[in-house]
């Protein structure tokens, strides 16, 4: 891979959280920057598990790194929040990582 194509994957996998506020705006068609000043006053977002499988399919897409997350990843615990999606996508981001495919 060329350093240009590397750093930008570096970006994109550094930016996650914003991806998927990003994209939980874009499925549920409201602004995204609603969406921030909810979580910012709750913490973090609840969201519909089918939401999540699509933000999912989003966030792959996103990253150009399909089959990211596998089925046994998507518990109702990882699919339900913001933070839950994030986790779950930042584990196996970083497992890639450590065999070099990422």
């Amino acid at each position: 891979m060329k350093i240009v194509q590397l750093l930008k994957v570096a970006v994109r996998i550094a930016n996650v959280r914003d991806i998927l506020i990003e994209k939980i705006a874009l499925v549920r068609g409201r602004d995204a920057g609603e969406l921030r000043k909810e979580i910012d006053a709750e913490g973090d977002l609840k969201i519909d598990s089918k939401v999540g499988q699509t933000v999912v399919g989003h966030i792959e897409m996103a990253l150009d790194r399909e089959g990211l997350v596998r089925v046994e990843d998507q518990t109702k615990e990882s699919l339900t929040t913001l933070n839950g999606l994030e986790a779950m996508i930042e584990r196996r981001l970083e497992e890639e990582k450590g065999k070099g495919n990422g």
